[in-house]
């Protein structure tokens, strides 16, 4: 999937390279389609799984609730949170930009980007802290 958005993001660099300005930055132009992009995607993906049933990888039903419940927890927590927050997060946590990158793409200077990877990973690290903690009353129940 990573690279077919990764093609669809440099097919739409090369439909509108006319339209571009001649001092424009094609690279943080191009990292802000992809966002858009795999954000699209995420989206589909998870409508799809709200309708759809997962598969079962794992044969112990108390590993799979526990991870259920905590996989449910942070997505809730993450669906929080506005948009920009979570690409920011996305870029520096899953796709391992730098904070200048991050704030190229939004068009912003670094320390634009560092700050708002650090207010991100702090409301979401607030949200962690306001949610009961699960893990302690299911393996009471395991047990």
């Amino acid at each position: 999937m990573a690279r077919e958005i990764s093609q669809e993001a440099f097919l739409r660099l090369w439909e509108r390279r006319a339209q571009l300005a001649p001092d424009s930055n094609e690279k943080a132009w191009l990292m802000r389609v992809a966002t858009n992009l795999a954000i699209s995607h995420r989206r589909g993906l998870l409508a799809r799984m709200r309708h759809g049933t997962p598969a079962i990888t794992q044969s112990d039903p108390a590993v799979l609730a526990l991870a259920r419940i905590e996989g449910d927890a942070m997505r809730q927590l993450l669906l929080g949170l506005k948009p920009r927050d979570r690409a920011v997060l996305a870029l520096r946590y899953e796709q391992d930009c730098s904070f200048a990158e991050i704030g190229a793409v939004f068009g912003r200077p670094e320390a634009t980007g560092r700050t708002w990877c650090h207010r991100a990973l702090s409301k979401l690290q607030q949200r962690m802290q306001s949610l009961p903690n699960p893990r302690p009353a299911a393996q009471e129940l395991v047990e």
